[in-house]
């Protein structure tokens, strides 16, 4: 093979390509700057993009942030409510197996004395058809409703199924929050 041009053309000068007429290729022609504007792209060509500096990249960050941080409130928002609710469960399974023993006084020791009097707690446990068999409390229960912004007591309130030897009975029960943990200030049992 040798360095010449193939037949017809001539030879490149001055390191441009051949062009039909012989002439160098053209520089971009530029519109007359005008003053107090940034300098403006040459005709012809597309506009470059604009760089955004890190506004994107910083409202990215912050949104990501923010949600984490609420994922992590609502989560430990759950986690108390849901020992908030194992506890007052744990009240009312002491209360029912105090009832199914007939002890008045062990039952007391689970009720706000303040608002239950002892002559409506033996009423209550009388009724042996309520506690007799009783086994446990359901984990199916309806959605606390829980009161803890007033100046009083803190109270809350939940509804579910008791199991029972031979059966299953509902429950709806509201708590009192004292300095001795939650204590029972009004029960409905249906069996």
């Amino acid at each position: 093979m040798s360095n010449q041009p193939p037949y017809g053309q001539q030879p490149q000068q001055g390191g441009y390509p051949p062009q039909q007429g012989g002439y160098p290729p053209q520089q971009p022609v530029y519109p007359p700057q005008q003053p107090g504007y940034p300098p403006q792209q040459p005709y012809g060509y597309p506009p470059q993009p604009q760089k955004r500096g890190g506004c994107l990249k910083f409202g990215i960050i912050g949104v990501i942030v923010a949600l984490l941080l609420c994922i992590g409130i609502s989560f430990v928002a759950y986690r108390l409510i849901a020992g908030e609710v194992d506890d007052v469960k744990a009240t009312l399974d002491g209360f029912m197996k105090a009832g199914a023993a007939n002890d008045i006084n062990a039952a007391k020791a689970f009720v706000d004395t303040s608002i239950v009097s002892d002559e409506q707690l033996a009423g209550l446990l009388s009724q042996r058809e309520l506690f007799e068999g009783y086994t446990s409390v359901s984990d199916d229960f309806a959605a606390p409703a829980a009161n803890a912004g007033t100046d009083q007591t803190t109270t809350l309130g939940i509804a579910g199924t008791l199991n029972y030897s031979d059966g299953t009975g509902t429950y709806d029960v509201q708590f009192n929050r004292l300095e001795s943990g939650w204590k029972i200030r009004y029960i409905n049992i249906k069996r």
